[in-house]
């Protein structure tokens, strides 16, 4: 059957209507999202309270840190006791401390906490203590050893804070990876390079003749004048690579010096490595900054051997 014109003209109308309004549907979200783009440019949002979060975050984590070093150097040592010793201790399971112990522990140091909420009144947390121990207060240094116990510390809407459980001897970290250092060109000892390098580490560790002779007037750096200035030498420098000898205004090198340091009174000799990075000006280096990071090597990290066994454990 043929389809007259009226008919013909009919399903034109109602295709190009059907194309208008599928255009229309799938503009206005185009739209809105392009309003929103530019209202979002005009009027940004605020940003994240990231700085209150944090506080927030440390203000909550700290006093359970305090408790758990509190708690674990007292019952060691058996000083912890009356209410302080019922908040340390596991309900239904207490300690029985001794009546006296000469275990003398110092220097607590929080490892690691780990937090988890367990409901809107309570947060469970873990924290790992770092302590030193030795078996009595005269005890020889060399009798001292580091241990690691942990404590997991239930806070009840923000403040109440009680032991879950006792606190465990637990291993410290584990072994890291021998990452090589990137200095490869050694700096001969007769170079004027090496000379700046001597002079800035004598001027800088013991405070002997002008320290700006030798740095950059931007650097910042400020004499220690710590150590003995006739005894304090730079014993090996490297560079990362072979220095230019006719160096161009504002070239950067960085370099690693090793010196032996002997303390002002002479009680003992730090052994000390400075990441350095130099700078050329007029053809002289001078050193711009003491690098907080040394430059590594491009090569595959060999893990640490694991210690076979730990002293006094």
């Amino acid at each position: 059957m043929n389809v007259n014109d009226v008919w013909l003209r009919r399903l034109g109308k109602g295709r190009r209507s059907l194309l208008i309004g599928a255009g229309i549907i799938l503009a206005v979200p185009a739209v809105l999202g392009g309003t929103s783009t530019v209202w979002n440019w005009i009027d940004p949002p605020a940003p994240l309270p990231v700085a209150e979060m944090a506080l927030d975050t440390i203000n909550s984590v700290d006093p359970v840190q305090a408790f758990a070093v509190h708690c674990i150097t007292g019952v060691l040592t058996a000083t912890v006791s009356g209410t302080d010793l019922a908040h340390c201790s596991a309900p239904g399971n207490p300690y029985t401390l001794a009546a006296r112990t000469s275990l003398t522990v110092t220097n607590p140091l929080v490892w690691a906490t780990k937090r988890q909420a367990m409901s809107d009144d309570v947060t469970i947390y873990t924290v790992k203590v770092q302590v030193d121990e030795r078996p009595y207060p005269s005890a020889p240094a060399v009798t001292a050893y580091t241990a690691y116990y942990q404590m997991s510390v239930a806070v009840y809407r923000g403040q109440g804070m009680q032991a879950l459980d006792r606190i465990g001897r637990v291993a410290g970290p584990p072994p890291g990876a021998e990452v090589p250092l990137g200095y490869d060109a050694p700096i001969k000892t007769d170079s004027p390079l090496y000379g700046v390098l001597r002079g800035f580490t004598t001027a800088y560790l013991a405070n002997t003749g002008d320290l700006s002779r030798y740095t950059t007037t931007d650097s910042g750096i400020t004499a220690l004048g710590t150590y003995a200035k006739d005894t304090t030498t730079l014993v090996a420098a490297q560079a990362e690579t072979t220095p230019p000898d006719d160096p161009q205004d504002n070239t950067e090198l960085a370099v690693h010096i090793d010196v032996s340091a002997p303390r002002a009174d002479y009680s003992k000799t730090d052994e000390l490595s400075y990441p350095l990075t130099l700078r050329s000006v007029g053809g002289t280096w001078f050193v711009a900054r003491i690098d907080a990071v040394p430059v590594v090597a491009d090569a595959t990290p060999t893990p640490t051997p694991t210690p076979q066994k730990e002293a006094h454990q």
